[in-house]
């Protein structure tokens, strides 16, 4: 396995009754922060993103959900971002 050189920060995941740990560069984290960004923030904010577009892209014909499963990714991002994933991603 091959050894992080700088500093790294790990969080916590809980849901669903199982806990898991993810470990990232704390550079990389720092780097994608705005300054009222904790690191929590956007890490959350990065799996916000994430999974929308992963549902987004989602190939209908794989499940007979998938539209449903991409309406409510799209409904849950524009709760947490305050903007549509359409026009977040336009904006790019």
């Amino acid at each position: 396995m091959t050894e992080t050189a700088g500093e790294t920060i790990t969080f916590d995941i809980e849901g669903a009754g199982e806990r898991s740990e993810l470990e990232l560069p704390r550079a990389l984290v720092e780097s994608l922060a705005d300054e009222s960004d904790s690191p929590t923030d956007v890490v959350a904010d990065v799996a916000q993103f994430d999974f929308t577009r992963r549902a987004y892209e989602m190939d209908e014909d794989a499940t007979a959900d998938a539209r449903a499963i991409e309406r409510d990714a799209l409904a849950l991002f524009e709760a947490h971002f305050g903007v549509s994933f359409e026009e977040l991603v336009e904006q790019g």
